[in-house]
C-alpha cells in the first residue's frame, strides 16, 4: 500500500528527496499539488475498501489501517509537508473506521486512537520551526490545557488520555496550520484535500437516505419518537456526520467559488453540495442545520447570477427533505410552546425532556457542579461527562474560570481574524467557522470532536499565517518540505 501511494506522489521528490530545493516557506508547485491530491484519492479508495472489509474481517481491516498509519508516520519523518496534506485529505474518510478495534492484550488501541502517532511526529517536526505569529495563541492554549491537568490532579481524578488527546485537538490543529500553510495556494490545496476526504462520507449518507440501511451494517442511525431515524452515515452519531457534512459543504462551495469549472464539473459540484446539505438535514441536528442554511444563503446571495444550474437541484432537494424539515419543525414547535421559566430551567424536572433530552443531562451536570466546593466551582472538579454541550462539559471539568478562558480565547481569535491582512472572503470564512464552533458547542461537546477541532483550528492558524505573510515580505514560518 505504502509503495503504491508513494508512486502516486513520486513527482513531489526532487533529486535530493525534498519537495522543493529550498527550505523556506515557498509555494508548492502546481505539479506537486496535483500529485499530492492524486495520492490522497488513492489512499481514500484504500480506506473505502477497508470500510467494507471490516464487515467480514475486523482483523484484516485493523492490519490495513496499521499499515496506513505506519506509512503516514514514515511520511511525517521524511516528508512532513506531504504528510500534513495527506492527513487532512484522508482523515474524514479514515474516521469511518472508528469501530475497528481488537480485543487483544497487545493491541487494545483503536485505529482512531493510533492515528495520533503520525500527527504527534508532525508536531515534533514543528518544534524547530520559527513562528512569526501565533505565539500568544499557542501559549494561551497550553494554559487552557494546563487548567485541565490542574483540575484533574487537584481532585485526584484518574487521567483519561483519550479525552486529553481529543481536547488537545484545538492546539494540534492550530499549530499545524501555522506550521505548514503559508499562502493562499497552500490553503486552497488543503480545502481541496478536505473536499476529497468528505466525498465517501457524504456519498454513503446519501446512499443510506435513498436505499435504507436495514441490511448494510456499515451504516448507523439514531431513532427518536418525533424526528424518526436520524442518519449518521458511516459514523457513530448524527452530530459527527453533520459536522463532516458541514465541512463537505463548505469545501465544495469553496472549490465552486474559487475556480472556473466547465459546465459538467459545475453540475457535479452543485449536486455534491446538495447531497452534503441532504446529509446535514437527514441528521436533524438543529444547530448544524442552522449553520448549513446560513452557508447556503450567503453563498447564493454572493453568486445568484452564476447559480441558474442550481435551481432544479435545490427544488428537488427541498421536495425530498420535506419530511425531515417537518419533523424538526414539529420538535422545535413543541418546545417553544412549552411554558418555560428560565430561572427553573436547570432545576425543574418538567423541563428534562427539552432539546431531545439534553436538558436532563444538563440538569444533572448543573446539580453535580453546585454540589462541589467553591474551589471546584471556580477551577473545576476534573470530572468528564457526556454533556452534549461544550459549555456544560467545561463547566464541570475546569469550572467557571476554565470556561471563561475557553470563551475568551475564541473572542480574541475572532478579533485576530478580523484584524488580519486578509481579503474579505477569507475574513468572512474565518469568522464564520469560529462562530459555528461557538454555536454548535451549545448542543454538542465540540471540545471532544478530534477531527472537527483539527480541521477548524488548522484553518484558523492557516488564515492568520497567510495574513502575516500578506503584510510582510518575510515568510510567516520556516517550513521544511
Amino acid at each position: 500500500m505504502a509503495k503504491t501511494a508513494n508512486a502516486a506522489i513520486a513527482e513531489n521528490a526532487s533529486p535530493r528527496g525534498s519537495l522543493l530545493s529550498d527550505t523556506m516557506a515557498d509555494s508548492l508547485s502546481k505539479i506537486s499539488r496535483k500529485s499530492i491530491l492524486n495520492g490522497i484519492v488513492l489512499l481514500d479508495a484504500i480506506i473505502l475498501a477497508l470500510i467494507f472489509i471490516k464487515i467480514f474481517s475486523p482483523l484484516v481491516a485493523y492490519i490495513g489501517g496499521l499499515f496506513m498509519i505506519g506509512y503516514l508516520t514514515y511520511l511525517a519523518i521524511s516528508r512532513p509537508v506531504v504528510c500534513f496534506f495527506t492527513i487532512i485529505g484522508i482523515k474524514l474518510t479514515f474516521d469511518a473506521l472508528w469501530d475497528v478495534q481488537l480485543d487483544s492484550t497487545l493491541l487494545q488501541f483503536s485505529l482512531l486512537e493510533l492515528f495520533i502517532v503520525p500527527v504527534l511526529v508532525l508536531l515534533v517536526t514543528s518544534v524547530t520551526a520559527k513562528y512569526r505569529r501565533g505565539k500568544w495563541e499557542i501559549g494561551y492554549l497550553l494554559f487552557y490545557l494546563a487548567l485541565r491537568a490542574f483540575a484533574t490532579l487537584m481532585n485526584n481524578v484518574p487521567t483519561d488520555y483519550t479525552i486529553l488527546v481529543r481536547q488537545s485537538g484545538i492546539l494540534i490543529g492550530f499549530v499545524l496550520g501555522l506550521r505548514f500553510v503559508t499562502n493562499e495556494d497552500d490553503f486552497g490545496t488543503i480545502i481541496r484535500a478536505l473536499f476529497i476526504s468528505s466525498i465517501v462520507p457524504v456519498a454513503a449518507t446519501a446512499f443510506q437516505f435513498f436505499f435504507g440501511d436495514a441490511d448494510i451494517p456499515i451504516f448507523h442511525y439514531t431513532i427518536e419518537s418525533v424526528r424518526g431515524a436520524r442518519q449518521a452515515g458511516l459514523y457513530f452519531d448524527a452530530a459527527t456526520n453533520g459536522m463532516t457534512s458541514i465541512i463537505a459543504l463548505v469545501s465544495c462551495l469553496y472549490v465552486l467559488q474559487s475556480t472556473e469549472p466547465n459546465n459538467r464539473s459545475r453540475i457535479m459540484l452543485i449536486i455534491f453540495a446538495g447531497l452534503a446539505l441532504l446529509a446535514i438535514i437527514s441528521g436533524a441536528t438543529r444547530s448544524i442545520m442552522i449553520i448549513g442554511a446560513v452557508i447556503i444563503v450567503l453563498f447564493v446571495m454572493k453568486n445568484i447570477r452564476r447559480l441558474t444550474l442550481a435551481i432544479p437541484v435545490l427544488a428537488g432537494l427541498i421536495y425530498i427533505i420535506q419530511p425531515y424539515l417537518e419533523s424538526v419543525l414539529l420538535k422545535s414547535t413543541q418546545e417553544i410552546r412549552s411554558e418555560i421559566f428560565l430561572s427553573d430551567l436547570l432545576t425543574s424536572p418538567q423541563y428534562r425532556s427539552l432539546f431531545t433530552g439534553r436538558m436532563s443531562i444538563w440538569q444533572t451536570i448543573w446539580s453535580d457542579f453546585n454540589a462541589g466546593s467553591m474551589w471546584q466551582q471556580f477551577f473545576g472538579s476534573g470530572l468528564i461527562s457526556d454533556a452534549h454541550s461544550s459549555y456544560f462539559f467545561l463547566l464541570l471539568q475546569i469550572g467557571w474560570f476554565g470556561l471563561a478562558v475557553y470563551i475568551l480565547f475564541h473572542i480574541l481569535l475572532l478579533r485576530s481574524v478580523y484584524r488580519a491582512s486578509l481579503s474579505l472572503q477569507y475574513k468572512l470564512f474565518g469568522l464564520a467557522i469560529l462562530s459555528a464552533v461557538l454555536l454548535m458547542g451549545a448542543s454538542a461537546s465540540v471540545v471532544n470532536y478530534t477531527s472537527f477541532q483539527w480541521i477548524i483550528y488548522f484553518m484558523i492558524g492557516s488564515l492568520l499565517n497567510i495574513g502575516l505573510a500578506s503584510s510582510s515580505s518575510v515568510p510567516a514560518a520556516d517550513v521544511r518540505y
